[in-house]
């Protein structure tokens, strides 16, 4: 576990995919900011393979794909695949709501699933991300497990969350998934 845990901190490039989201976070502005209303923050696919086909000759051996939530784009299979093709590990960050349906097309094309999690108790933590996501974001925790990849807790830290950290820790373990605590930007 140490070996995945450097990797995160090695040499990882952070590329946010997309703006849009199946979550409205009470903690996160950007669905609520109106100054994201004039852009999507979607860039085309080929600008983003030629910035990928860049990380590796930088010395980058690692890329953390988020945004919003990367699973909106269709094209998320050929960027995954470009990244694998470059030599690169590839982080996914999900709310997991959309991983369930997409798996099958995702399966070999990432080493690592950060699923975000924002609270053991299924209410408070679909009150927190705005949606009804808690079962889907465990399903795809075991999913992963299942495709051979590793599954981690994503879970995001705030004044009133870190109280939860026990628990979200009791829920890592009881899932045999990692525990990645996050604090909130």
């Amino acid at each position: 576990m140490l070996e995945i845990a450097k990797k995160w901190f090695t040499k990882t490039a952070y590329y946010f995919l997309t703006l849009e989201c199946t979550s409205h976070c009470e903690y996160c502005d950007i669905w609520r900011d109106r100054k994201f209303d004039a852009m999507d923050g979607t860039t085309d696919t080929q600008t983003i393979l030629n910035n990928i086909a860049a990380l590796k000759p930088m010395g980058v051996g690692t890329v953390e794909f988020s945004g919003g939530e990367p699973l909106l784009r269709p094209d998320l299979p050929e960027i995954l695949m470009a990244a694998k093709t470059a030599g690169l590990e590839v982080i996914l960050t999900t709310d997991g709501t959309l991983y369930p349906a997409r798996a099958p097309e995702l399966k070999g094309l990432v080493n690592i699933l950060l699923v975000s999690i924002d609270s053991p108790n299924a209410a408070e933590h679909n009150r927190i991300r705005g949606n009804d996501s808690f079962a889907a974001a465990l399903a795809s925790l075991r999913l992963a497990r299942q495709d051979r990849g590793v599954p981690v807790i994503q879970f995001t830290l705030t004044r009133e969350s870190i109280t939860l950290l026990p628990e979200m820790v009791e829920l890592a373990e009881a899932e045999k998934v990692l525990l990645r605590p996050s604090p909130v930007f």
